[in-house]
């Protein structure tokens, strides 16, 4: 059975500790929904401290190409 998807794309909405921020929490909530996998998708600058909050959590993270 294949699992759902929930991918968040929040463009431009927010800044850099802003969006580390937001990862951080997806991140520490994620265990409460097991049966779904989760994806955020922050602005291209952004990546690396997302990537930082996201480390080691169950959520994936992709880049928005334009």
């Amino acid at each position: 059975m294949s699992r759902l998807l929930i991918a968040g794309n929040w463009k431009m909405h927010l800044d850099r500790q802003g969006a580390s921020s937001l990862a951080s929490g997806i991140a520490a909530r994620a265990a409460e929904v097991p049966h779904v996998e989760l994806l955020v998708c922050p602005p291209y600058v952004y990546l690396d401290g997302v990537a930082t909050a996201l480390d080691g959590s169950p959520v994936a993270l992709g880049a928005q190409n334009m």
